[in-house]
């Protein structure tokens, strides 16, 4: 597995070792060993207190559903984000209000061509768009759902201005009733 730091402190994209032939592709999407060693000790350091608890499968059925952007407060989850089917822009947003970083958004496309994977830590909001039909997500979480602790920010919020690659051509963006009415990030950081 390849470990690469990305622009925002913390978050860590992961591209594993694909093996494929005429039957189709095998890869490790976990292995614990090679999770927590390696050669880039400040990664080895940040995941070594890592346990997985759960792990969630989402499928979205047409090009243009966007899913975010969730989070927990009190119980904060780190998460694994893998692309099994397809593909989607995967969007986290800094929420920690110490950070350098808060308030910034990266997006980056996961998908089933290079199978990389998204370490999300804690502080960050979570969100993506499917970029095709039929796309299937993965993700490991190290803290149970508490459907109480459970929030949201709107994912068209202004003041983060997040780039969802949404073309003119686009007919349809499908968002659920509940991600339609979370509020904006100055809202809610507003209401602490």
């Amino acid at each position: 597995m390849i470990f690469e730091r990305l622009k925002i402190e913390d978050l860590i994209l992961i591209t594993p070792q694909v093996h494929e032939d005429y039957r189709g592709i095998f890869f490790e999407s976990f292995n614990h060993k090679k999770f927590f060693s390696g050669s880039d000790q400040s990664v080895i350091k940040q995941l070594s207190s890592i346990n997985f608890v759960q792990d969630n499968i989402a499928t979205s059925k047409k090009k243009n559903t966007i899913r975010g952007m969730h989070f927990q407060m009190s119980n904060p989850q780190a998460k694994f984000v893998t692309c099994l089917q397809g593909s989607i822009l995967d969007v986290v947003v800094d929420i920690r209000p110490k950070s350098k970083t808060f308030k910034h958004w990266i997006s980056i496309v996961l998908d089933d061509k290079k199978y990389q994977q998204l370490f999300v830590p804690k502080g960050f909001a979570h969100g993506y768009k499917s970029i095709s039909d039929d796309a299937i997500v993965m993700y490991k979480a190290d803290e149970y759902y508490c459907k109480d602790d459970y929030k949201g920010i709107a994912w068209n919020d202004s003041e983060l201005n997040i780039d969802w690659q949404i073309n003119s051509t686009d007919k349809e963006i499908i968002v659920s009733e509940q991600d339609k009415s979370w509020r904006g990030i100055n809202d809610f950081f507003n209401d602490l």
